[in-house]
């Protein structure tokens, strides 16, 4: 943030700054009687954080401190097993698919929010979410994906085409950053493929 010398610090605050106070604490400071300094000082500390370039790690590594909800959540897709049986001409046929089902999550924001257009259309959440897709399979047990390959569902196609766990991962990430960037009507939405 580009530092600044306020030039009278004792000078009553400014209509601007007043009225940049009123919009963030939905509360009148027009006869409180601040100066520019204390005024510009409450305004620091209320300030919303905009994401910048270290956003996406910041999101990555909070998809990886949430490791052991998110593995859990995979170990319960991994257990549901079906089997498709298909008898096409005598030629018989079986396919077992692990997991509830193939689908997708996409956020839903506000187009008006800069912060939500940085964060949504500039990849930067999308770049978290696809770099922690890409670090999950080399981080289980070599047994476990010794599995899924048996069965033809590698572990990098369950993180990525299970709907319970591209549900899981987003709002995991959503909720961060909601929280982190204080961000209205913004939600995940999701379907069946």
């Amino acid at each position: 943030m580009k530092e600044f010398t306020i030039k009278h610090p004792d000078a009553p605050a400014t209509p601007k700054q007043l009225y940049a106070l009123f919009l963030a604490t939905g509360e009148d400071h027009r006869d409180k009687g601040l100066t520019i300094q204390q005024a510009s000082d409450m305004l620091k500390k209320i300030a919303i954080p905009r994401p910048n370039k270290n956003t996406s790690d910041e999101i990555y590594n909070y998809l990886i401190s949430q490791w052991d909800f998110i593995y859990e959540k995979f170990l319960d897709e991994i257990s549901i097993k079906s089997t498709l049986h298909f008898d096409i001409s005598g030629d018989k046929r079986q396919y077992i698919f692990l997991g509830s089902g193939c689908g997708y999550a996409w956020v839903k924001y506000d187009k008006r929010s800069p912060v939500q257009r940085i964060l949504f259309e500039n990849d930067i959440f999308y770049s978290a979410i696809i770099r922690f897709r890409n670090e999950f399979p080399k981080r289980l047990d070599p047994q476990i994906k010794k599995e899924l390959e048996m069965y033809g569902n590698p572990a990098g196609a369950i993180i990525s085409q299970n709907r319970v766990m591209d549900v899981t991962i987003k709002s995991i990430a959503l909720n961060y950053c909601i929280n982190k960037f204080k961000l209205k009507n913004c939600y995940l939405l999701s379907r069946m493929d």
